[in-house]
């Protein structure tokens, strides 16, 4: 099997029905579509254990509610494929992307991690494009790739991302317990400072849907979770800066735009931890 696709689920009742008919119709050949469901309240179960009954390629794990970061481990720890793609039950690829990322992984076998162009869409309207056209349709090393994204010269979501399922596994490469905001960043970051080859290409292909009730939106109050947020990025790349000089200014940089963006939401927030 050469692709296991992950989504999380929690409470997606309203929208996982419609992403699940995207891959069945993009086609799920040599491909394993597996579903965590997080403990929902909803019907979101009940629909995926239908799926599961219809579809012997669909596979349903439910837990209690652990968080979207457990959910993306139990779904890694279940993949029997070549490779591993995650993807939010809200979000959606474009046309033909399931048939693009297996030519795209059969032409690239020596890289560990492949990454694709994307954007951000609210309400069915694009919102922003996100490609890096100086690193199209190439072949390039990780650090390369991190100095770039440390310096917002490379963007790189979640769900425009496909790995080598052993080089997670090996590298104990898997999502932070716990942390609701920015584990996808720190998850990435892990992956760019240790891969060694990995493919690049603008094409658009994922799709992010900003909802009004995601995580993400708002910022009406700042949380200990979005400080948390920061405080991780920070501890992760502050001792990789005391020991690369030549990584040096660029984890700086990140670190202070990560700072600033915080400061900015924390004072612009209605509600206020006084802690912080």
């Amino acid at each position: 099997m050469l692709l296991s696709i992950i989504i999380p689920c929690y409470n997606s009742g309203r929208f996982i029905r419609r992403s699940i008919e995207m891959l069945l119709r993009q086609g799920l050949s040599d491909c394993e579509l597996i579903l965590v469901n997080d403990g929902s309240t909803d019907d979101t179960l009940f629909l995926l254990r239908e799926y599961e009954r219809a579809y012997p390629d669909i596979y349903v794990i439910d837990q209690e509610n652990q968080g979207v970061s457990v959910a993306r481990n139990k779904g890694l720890e279940a993949a029997r494929g070549e490779y591993v793609y995650f993807l939010d039950s809200d979000d959606t690829l474009t046309d033909g992307t399931l048939a693009y990322f297996k030519r795209t992984i059969a032409g690239h076998p020596d890289c560990q991690a492949l990454f694709w162009g994307y954007e951000s869409r609210r309400g069915g309207v694009v919102e922003k494009r996100y490609i890096s056209p100086r690193w199209d349709n190439q072949e390039i090393t990780g650090m390369v790739l991190t100095r770039d994204f440390l310096a917002k010269r490379f963007c790189v979501h979640i769900g425009s991302c496909v790995y080598k399922r052993t080089f997670l596994i090996e590298n104990q490469f898997y999502f932070p317990s716990g942390v609701t905001i920015g584990e996808d960043v720190l998850f990435l970051l892990r992956i760019l400072f240790q891969v060694d080859k990995a493919y690049y290409s603008k094409r658009v292909s994922f799709i992010y849907q900003i909802r009004d009730d995601s995580t993400m939106r708002g910022y009406k109050s700042y949380s200990r979770a979005q400080y948390r947020s920061h405080t991780m990025l920070r501890d992760f790349l502050l001792p990789i800066a005391k020991r690369d000089k030549k990584m040096r200014k660029y984890i700086n940089f990140f670190l202070l735009f990560s700072y600033i963006s915080n400061l900015r939401y924390y004072l612009c927030a209605d509600f206020k931890d006084e802690e912080i």
